[in-house]
């Protein structure tokens, strides 16, 4: 998967990443799924992209964004990530689509 991943595409910065997702989240948002992500891959010599598959194209197990980084990052705004609304079923699991995610629960609990 790993191997794929590296071949189908070049590894962007910290900075080249923000700036792509930014179109999407704030640059916040986008500073803390960089680091939540950054964290599984540098054994792997990969960053993260917006548009890898969260389980598919990372070596990312399926529950960790939601269970480990979602209350991290609901921590971060002081609500309650039990609150935040159900993926939307129309949604691939891309890392784009986790930021605005993580951003979708905010604006709904506002």
């Amino acid at each position: 998967m790993v191997d794929r991943t590296r071949q189908r595409r070049r590894n962007p910065t910290e900075s080249e990443f923000v700036a792509m997702l930014c179109r999407d989240v704030n640059p916040e948002t986008a500073q803390f799924v960089w680091f939540a992500i950054i964290e599984y891959l540098p054994r792997w010599q990969l960053t993260p992209h917006p548009d890898d598959h969260l389980s598919k194209d990372l070596p990312i197990h399926g529950d960790d964004p939601a269970m480990d980084w979602l209350p991290r990052y609901a921590a971060l705004y002081g609500v309650d990530w039990k609150d935040w609304p159900q993926w939307p079923r129309e949604w691939e699991g891309t890392v784009r689509n986790f930021a605005r995610w993580l951003e979708l629960g905010l604006w709904q609990q506002s």
